[in-house]
């Protein structure tokens, strides 16, 4: 039911269920002794003034105690709601009982469900409201080779999605594809949430991975999430905001969560429990991300590892900043 970085929201949900609650108990209480206390207060009323000497209560200050005196039927009422409480039953709130107090669940776990189709990847995002996940959906149609992006990305990650599939069909030879065939297939990439303005580097890597599903036609794995930057060599370079990514990660039900090599110094800012939670893999390239994504019995010609290039002499590259609501 909440979804942020902090736990405003969760208090107020929480604060919905309690007084869901309270609505029950209200009308635990006997209606018999909630006629009495009608009662109580009628006769209250109709008592004769403490000015006429009969001693009935007031609301007048007691000039000895210097306290309000509290009319007998306030407390005969406070006695009747404590009773009824000490009877009513203890609720207990269980997982299957907060429809009947939220309504239906406002967040679902799709991950699965949307993974199942060759061509869609899960990638990671940082918001300013912290991480999340985002889908890379990819499809393919008779066509002259172009590319068309979607999903109101921006110029940095537009870049990334043509980076992305020049590094495929330069790899088409290694992933045993038939390279001819980009220039007869139009690619279209979209990024749901279309009303969400999205951008930053980071997603390279999941949009490779959504190209090298839909064209080896293997769905990625459900429990598998990732993000990364890529070069046109084949590098998965380090990003920002891998705490509040893997959080999301975990929250979304992902098991294993694929990180650039170099952002493993960053895995000490995650809490323990997370650790626990999700599995990690740190890559260089991309050859390691496809190994992770598919089986390896469906893809054998990925089981050969790659040379790796080494990568501590390469200055560290400067963090794009997003223009949108979503980074990554």
């Amino acid at each position: 039911y909440t979804r942020e970085a902090g736990v405003r929201s969760l208090e107020r949900t929480i604060g919905s269920v309690a007084r869901g609650i309270a609505a029950r108990l209200a009308e635990t209480i006997p209606s018999a002794a909630a006629r009495d206390t009608t009662q109580n207060k009628t006769v209250g009323k109709s008592a004769p003034s403490p000015e006429a000497g009969t001693g009935a209560p007031s609301d007048e200050p007691d000039h000895k105690s210097g306290q309000t005196s509290r009319p007998a039927t306030v407390d005969n009422f406070s006695q009747v709601i404590r009773t009824a409480l000490r009877k009513a039953p203890r609720i207990a709130v269980k997982p299957a009982d907060l429809p009947q107090f939220l309504g239906p669940p406002i967040f679902e776990s799709e991950v699965a469900l949307r993974t199942a189709t060759p061509g869609v990847a899960t990638g990671l995002a940082y918001t300013p409201f912290g991480g999340d996940i985002l889908f890379v959906e990819a499809t393919r149609m008779p066509g002259k080779g172009r590319l068309k992006l979607t999903g109101q990305i921006g110029e940095v990650m537009r870049e990334s999605a043509q980076a992305a599939y020049s590094l495929l069909k330069s790899n088409a030879q290694k992933l045993h594809l038939d390279a001819a065939s980009f220039s007869q297939t139009d690619v279209h990439i979209h990024v749901p949430a279309g009303a969400v303005p999205k951008d930053g580097p980071s997603a390279g890597v999941a949009m490779y991975t959504a190209l090298a599903s839909l064209f080896l036609n293997r769905p990625v794995r459900p429990d598998l999430a990732m993000t990364g930057e890529i070069t046109l060599r084949g590098l998965v370079l380090p990003i920002g905001g891998v705490k509040e990514k893997v959080i999301a990660a975990q929250r979304a039900g992902i098991r294993r969560v694929i990180l650039p090599q170099r952002n493993r110094k960053h895995l000490d800012e995650v809490s323990a429990q997370v650790r626990k939670d999700v599995s990690f893999v740190f890559v260089e390239n991309v050859d390691e991300v496809l190994r992770q994504a598919f089986s390896l019995a469906d893809t054998p010609h990925l089981k050969s590892s790659p040379r790796k290039e080494a990568l501590v002499r390469q200055p560290k590259a400067r963090l794009a900043t997003s223009r949108g609501h979503r980074t990554h």
